[in-house]
């Protein structure tokens, strides 16, 4: 069943702000709820709580910093996000914003397309950490079973000491396991690479979403060894191909930004080459869009050591970041990753269509490859096939599979 569309509080004093704001997110299938003031708007949120808050800073009264303030402060309403709209375009109105609890700053007139883009990655990131919630409660559920009334206040805890307590215990007991999706070459349908992707099956619990334990790792600082158990897997399993009838194949690894800047990435990555006497090109690390804005010249200077040692280096997720291609000119960069966001609705939602389309044209232009994620319907493959995509993967082709039956889908297509 489809999900409700998100309802989003448009907080201005301004009617014809508000009227334009609702116009433009109703085009875009939101629902909006609006209100005249910061005292209305509190009023607002504690009846009826939205997905989102677009909340203008100069206001008669209560202004949008102080809202901000209040409704970050308010435990039941903290994990609202929040976009700052003025027309102050100030680094000091910015600022403020951000430091009232604001997740977003937009500088008024509002551009359509950056305010819906912004809209959009706010609410995925809010899907994320509800999916953590969500989580937690199951955890919290099977502690509750368990515990006394006396201590059920701290359960919330408890359900984080638990996964910690569990995630540790993983890595101690090597519980991680690796499954590959292919990619493939829409030149000619071909397997062209994969991607390792980790899965952890806690015992007693079953499958838990990477999207809920890869942060908790990166928290406890357990990011650093897991991915470098990662990266030593996956060339031990090229090597592996190599001498088994397969052949090498080209596969990527997700690298955490942690690891870039607090591990030895660059003198691990080596050091396993060798003793896998793996060649550098059929291995790519992969590494989210954000996770480039952080440390930028220690993350350049480990790139360029990469690249020199001819490792490939691939961008996740573009598009849902804060870059731009014309900065990312400034990274050693073999390929871009065109977020699953964009692919879901390329054939439905006109904008992202020409978002596509543009990411296609603008990363040729600097001699990049381009992989599509997500691509589950036929309709998607034609519309990247005449787009000018390199590349795709999605459950249309493969979802992730184990070694196992990777190596029959593998096989079957060689004969």
């Amino acid at each position: 069943m489809a999900s409700s569309p998100a309802t989003l509080l448009i907080v201005d004093d301004d009617a014809h702000i508000r009227k334009l704001l609702e116009t433009l997110l109703h085009h875009e299938g939101y629902l909006t709820l609006s209100a005249a003031s910061g005292e209305d708007a509190l009023h607002l949120v504690a009846s009826n709580p939205p997905d989102l808050v677009l909340l203008d800073v100069m206001m008669p009264g209560m202004d949008g910093y102080e809202v901000a303030s209040q409704l970050k402060g308010n435990p039941a309403t903290a994990n609202i996000p929040i976009i700052m709209l003025s027309a102050l375009s100030e680094s000091e109105a910015k600022v403020s914003g951000l430091e009232s609890g604001a997740e977003e700053f937009i500088t008024k007139p509002v551009e359509r397309l950056e305010l819906w883009l912004r809209v959009r990655n706010l609410l995925r990131l809010k899907a994320y950490g509800d999916q953590l919630k969500q989580h937690s409660l199951m955890l919290e559920q099977q502690l509750l079973k368990h515990t006394s009334p006396s201590a059920q206040m701290n359960v919330h805890d408890l359900a984080r000491q638990d996964l910690e307590y569990a995630l540790r215990a993983a890595v101690e007991r090597n519980e991680f396991a690796l499954h590959y999706q292919p990619k493939v070459e829409l030149a000619n349908g071909e397997v062209c690479a994969l991607e390792a992707l980790l899965r952890w099956d806690r015992p007693g619990y079953g499958p838990v979403s990477p999207a809920v334990f890869v942060p908790v790792l990166e928290d406890l600082g357990l990011i650093v060894p897991v991915g470098r158990w990662v990266i030593e897997r996956v060339c031990q399993q090229i090597a592996t191909w190599q001498l088994n009838g397969i052949g090498a194949v080209e596969v990527s690894v997700n690298v955490s930004g942690h690891q870039l800047i607090e591990g030895d990435l660059i003198a691990d990555i080596e050091r396993i080459l060798a003793t896998t006497a793996v060649e550098a090109h059929w291995l790519e690390v992969e590494l989210t869009e954000s996770s480039l804005m952080e440390n930028t010249e220690h993350t350049i200077a480990a790139l360029q050591r990469l690249r020199a040692m001819g490792v490939k280096i691939s961008i996740d997720d573009f598009g849902t970041g804060y870059s731009s291609l014309a900065y990312l000119r400034r990274f050693p960069i073999d390929t871009l990753k065109i977020d699953i966001a964009f692919i879901r609705e390329v054939t439905t939602n006109p904008q992202d269509a020409a978002i596509t389309r543009t990411i296609i044209e603008l990363a040729h232009s600097l001699s990049l490859r381009v992989v599509a994620e997500g691509v589950e319907t036929q309709a998607q493959l034609t519309f990247l096939k005449e787009a000018g995509c390199d590349q795709i993967q999605g459950y249309l082709f493969s979802r992730p599979l184990p070694v196992e039956t990777l190596e029959r889908l593998l096989l079957d297509r060689i004969k």
